[in-house]
């Protein structure tokens, strides 16, 4: 297991290569962090699924941002972060 502050690392990194445009840096690193959080994590793991959408949708890979976008729905942590999880994405759609 992880510790949490790698993976929070690794979630910044991601989330700043996909700020920069640079997609395939970024989606490798949201991977990882899902890799590093599946088990020990699961806000940081719903966060870098929604993450990995956000990165497919710059690329127009629109059926990969589906299928991230409810695997981050099925693994939420609770039903709060289900209903949130909706609600952005439902905002960003």
């Amino acid at each position: 297991m992880a510790e949490e502050g790698f993976i929070v690392s690794l979630l910044k990194e991601a989330q700043g290569a996909l700020n920069e445009r640079k997609i395939e840096v970024a989606k490798r690193k949201f991977e990882e962090v899902m890799h590093f959080s599946k088990d020990s994590h699961p806000w940081i793991y719903f966060k870098a699924c929604f993450g990995l959408v956000e990165a497919f949708m710059e690329e127009g890979s629109y059926a990969s941002a589906l299928k991230y976008s409810v695997e981050a729905l099925l693994n939420a942590p609770d039903e709060e972060i289900f209903s949130l999880g909706l609600f952005f994405k439902w905002l960003k759609a």
